[in-house]
């Protein structure tokens, strides 16, 4: 199993002066948090639809978990188009 690295990017629309978010809670409290949300939540249901994770096993001790987490990225015009 390889790591998820789920992206979420949404397009810079003249959002000058607007930094890629670091974290999640970032995101949310940014001019930007209902675009954010939107994005993100097509992206996990493009997960779910696409059964991305499959199935899940309980981890045997001796294995250590993989790690996985989101990256927000403002593209520029129409960067998001396909």
């Amino acid at each position: 199993m390889i790591p998820i690295y789920a992206a979420a990017a949404i397009s810079d629309d003249n959002e000058d002066g607007i930094e890629d978010p670091k974290f999640c809670k970032a995101a949310t409290e940014s001019p930007l948090a209902e675009k954010w949300h939107m994005v993100t939540q097509e992206e996990l249901d493009a997960i779910g639809q696409h059964q991305i994770f499959g199935y899940f096993v309980e981890r045997p001790e001796w294995r250590k978990a993989l790690r996985s987490h989101w990256v927000s990225k403002i593209k520029p015009d129409g960067a998001c188009n396909g």
